[in-house]
């Protein structure tokens, strides 16, 4: 059991969470208290804690768990991990314009180097990808509407009609 606790307790240092035991709280003074801590870090329900250690704690009950519960700096750590996540969704958005500036970028030299007449459908299939990957980018970046118009300039309107090979 106490390797148990010790593994709770690495896991409970990595998540850096600041916890500050109460010595009048029952749970702080519990041999159990890293455990319980875990499991309150993972959001686990008040019953199901309850429930696992309702004969090795007297008395446990969901005040009890709901006081303890305050001697933990959750907002600090709910912070950091928020900024984590936007700059994890950051980079994901950069991620996304990277491989739409490739595919421009590849599209345009295919394009460059294929004659229309030679291969109608490769051209048409291109530009239209070319396309599609040009306003995409612009609508990340949020500059659509003024590019909408020199799009349609450059690519021409597009057609209902597909050209048959």
């Amino acid at each position: 059991m106490l390797d148990k606790l010790d593994s709770d307790k690495v896991e409970l240092d990595k998540l850096d969470v600041q916890f500050i035991p109460n010595p009048r709280c029952k749970i702080c003074r519990s041999p159990y208290v890293h455990e319980i801590n875990q499991m309150l870090i993972e959001g686990r329900p008040y019953s199901e804690i309850i429930a696992k250690f309702k004969d090795k704690i007297p008395g446990l009950n969901k005040q009890n768990i709901s006081n303890h519960k305050k001697h933990f700096n959750f907002v600090r750590k709910g912070i950091e991990k928020y900024y984590e996540q936007l700059e994890q969704g950051a980079e994901k958005v950069v991620d996304s314009i990277k491989a739409l500036d490739e595919t421009i970028e590849r599209s345009l030299r295919f394009l460059r180097a294929i004659d229309p007449t030679q291969k109608p459908r490769a051209w048409e299939v291109t530009t239209r990808s070319l396309l599609g990957a040009i306003k995409l980018k612009h609508q990340i970046m949020g500059d659509y509407d003024e590019t909408e118009d020199i799009l349609k300039e450059i690519f021409g309107e597009e057609d209902s009609e597909e050209v048959e090979e």
